[in-house]
């Protein structure tokens, strides 16, 4: 029996990686969420990923938009939620840039 959920970051080998990445391609597969960290990145291009979550804020808005944009690739509606606290996103963290802090703070 497959898994329905995997994890995906950078310490796993190469091959883990590919079969994830395999996985997530096939649109009948049993696998339903992965929890990734950065390594699952840049060359993704699964299209039919429905939602994003993310618990705290990534660095920059770069990083923001390029995770988020893995999301609706298909055309398909899809959602993106970033949780956080104000620890999260205290001024004393000095990782996070402004632009993003600003974002996470703006009520619009």
């Amino acid at each position: 029996m497959k898994p329905y959920v995997s994890q995906y970051h950078a310490p796993q080998s190469k091959d883990m990686k590919a079969l994830i990445t395999h996985r997530m391609y096939e649109t009948h597969d049993s696998l339903r969420l992965v929890f990734a960290t950065e390594a699952y990145g840049t060359g993704i291009d699964v299209p039919d990923i429905k939602q994003i979550i993310h618990v705290g804020p990534p660095n920059t808005m770069e990083t923001y938009v390029q995770e988020i944009g893995r999301c609706d690739r298909n055309g398909q509606q899809a959602t993106s939620v970033l949780y956080y606290n104000n620890t999260d996103i205290a001024d004393n963290k000095e990782h996070l840039k402004s632009e993003m802090r600003e974002y996470i703070k703006n009520e619009d």
